[in-house]
């Protein structure tokens, strides 16, 4: 009876400490990993991502166009393009008029968020 006893309590704490391993993998694990793509890191990415748009729209006020790179906002408008809480970096596209911003952690650019400059939100995939 003792042994059963044993195995059990020995079989919840691997399964605790399993859960608890994965939830520190999320919380803190790497940023371009899929166990990172958490709703905290994605909207403190959101919200970085929000003040390189500000940005961006004060570039397009004085320049008349949206820079061709994120680079070109450096060190005018940004001392340095701010680093995302989770993902592989910033992705950016523009044609002078509109842009598209965008974090992704996966291959193929999946899962990922995106803001469209022409609708001016966030769009998530999951």
């Amino acid at each position: 009876m003792r042994v059963l006893v044993w195995l059990v309590a020995g079989f919840v704490m691997l399964v605790l400490l399993y859960v608890a391993g994965m939830t520190l993998a999320m919380a803190f694990g790497p940023a371009d990993s899929y166990l990172a793509w958490v709703s905290w890191r994605v909207e403190a990415t959101q919200t970085i991502g929000d003040s390189i748009v500000r940005q961006l729209d004060a570039c397009r006020q004085r320049t008349g166009r949206y820079p061709s790179s994120l680079k070109e906002l450096v060190p005018e408008y940004m001392g340095s393009i701010p680093v995302p809480r989770v993902g592989r970096g910033w992705i950016y596209r523009s044609d002078g008029k509109t842009f598209m911003l965008e974090f992704a952690v996966g291959d193929y650019e999946y899962p990922d968020s995106r803001f469209y400059s022409e609708n001016a939100r966030w769009y998530t995939d999951e």
